[in-house]
């Protein structure tokens, strides 16, 4: 995957402001939060034959739970035996290869974690690999996410994830733009007006005490690369990728229900386009369906509808954390006596998970029918346009 293009942010601000005509008063941001599911990441596991005590445990592990943090995973398993089996095909067209190219030859499970399905561009493998060395635990959840989750529940506009690059005067210059500029936007941007019962406003202005406008607020995350615990978290901001030719600071705009808007990268990083995404995020919604929107959103565990309730809600909607390299497991075993010849388990923490085991790629076919019907309205609205111009 590569970094959101320029044009496609540019494009979704210039669309908000002529939108703003006919939009709501519910902020771009909140709006987000309470109806945008995360996308689906996909997670196939390819095995031979009958499923092993590992994938029985895995499908234990991502039953959908009755209530408490899930996570926008879906976990399918392909019987490499089975040629003729429809998921195979399925992953082969939107892979573009074969699964003998994407899959290595062993006796033991493999793993291929997809990103969510894009419209007009083929998946990606993210992640890929025995089984056994599947952390379950890091992979969906990790204490940088858990910090993110918390600032968007308590309802930040947008959390910033502004990513080190080791270079200390570059860093310290970027952050120190991206810090007052944030903190100009919360002195300047007035959140839109909100409905309010006409007794109230009488009472108002009978006291002559008018209220000061809403304004946002935007949180700010420093994310230093290597600690293991955030590793995954890492591969799902594409750090390496971004690095490639400049290794350079980097600012991560994130809203909603954990969607990363963009990826501004050294001098990117400047009050124009900071100014203009806080503006996008805390202005008006047009009630757009998300996939008219650019981004894409990340791996997390989260009971976000839990969370939108506040209070002592807001914890409960966020797993606790375990050790991410799966030593509190590790412990575990070894309390339980497990035998020294045991065959060796991948590092599966109890994660409460949205999950889809064994059936169709639903992540996929549902976001494609919205894409459709976004491109039939956008036609339709165009063919009105040009009728009512002849006319």
């Amino acid at each position: 995957m590569s970094r959101i293009p320029r044009w496609s942010v540019l494009c979704a601000l210039w669309l908000y402001a002529a939108g703003c005509a006919w939009s709501c008063n519910t902020p771009v941001y909140r709006y987000a939060l309470e109806h945008w599911d995360p996308s689906p990441y996909l997670l196939i596991v390819c095995h031979q034959g009958a499923k092993s005590p590992a994938q029985e445990r895995l499908d234990e592990l991502l039953a959908p739970a009755d209530d408490g943090p899930v996570s926008n995973l879906e976990c399918h398993h392909l019987d490499l035996a089975r040629k003729d089996d429809p998921l195979r095909k399925q992953l082969e067209e939107a892979l573009g290869k074969t699964i003998e190219e994407l899959v290595p030859a062993a006796d033991e499970p493999q793993v291929l974690l997809l990103w969510p399905f894009a419209h007009g561009r083929r998946n990606g493998v993210l992640w890929s690999g025995p089984l056994k060395d599947l952390d379950l635990k890091a992979l969906v959840d990790s204490p940088f996410r858990h910090d993110l989750a918390r600032g968007l529940l308590q309802g930040q506009a947008s959390v910033w994830l502004f990513v080190e690059s080791g270079d200390a005067a570059a860093d310290r210059k970027a952050e120190q733009v991206l810090r007052d500029t944030l903190k100009k936007m919360e002195r300047e941007i007035e959140l839109p007006p909100q409905e309010v019962d006409p007794a109230l406003i009488q009472q108002e202005e009978a006291h002559d005490a008018p209220q000061e406008p809403a304004r946002p607020t935007f949180g700010l995350l420093k994310l230093k690369p290597g600690a293991p615990e955030e590793r995954m978290f890492e591969k799902l901001l594409r750090l390496e990728e971004l690095w490639k030719e400049k290794k350079a600071p980097l600012a991560f705009p994130v809203y909603g229900r954990g969607r990363v808007l963009a990826a501004l990268a050294d001098e990117e990083i400047d009050p124009e386009w900071i100014s203009e995404i806080c503006v996008f995020v805390s202005g008006p919604c047009s009630c757009q369906v998300k996939a008219g929107n650019p981004g894409y959103d990340l791996l997390m565990t989260v009971d976000w509808l839990a969370g939108l309730a506040g209070g002592a809600e807001l914890e409960k909607a966020l797993p606790p954390l375990v050790s991410p390299t799966g030593l509190a497991a590790a412990a575990k075993v070894a309390a339980e006596g497990t035998p020294p010849d045991a065959p060796l388990e991948p590092v599966l923490s109890d994660v409460p998970a949205r999950a889809i085991c064994d059936g169709p790629l639903s992540g996929v076919l549902t976001n494609a029918l919205v894409v459709v019907v976004v491109l039939v309205a956008v036609v339709l609205a165009v063919g009105f346009l040009i009728r009512a111009r002849r006319s």
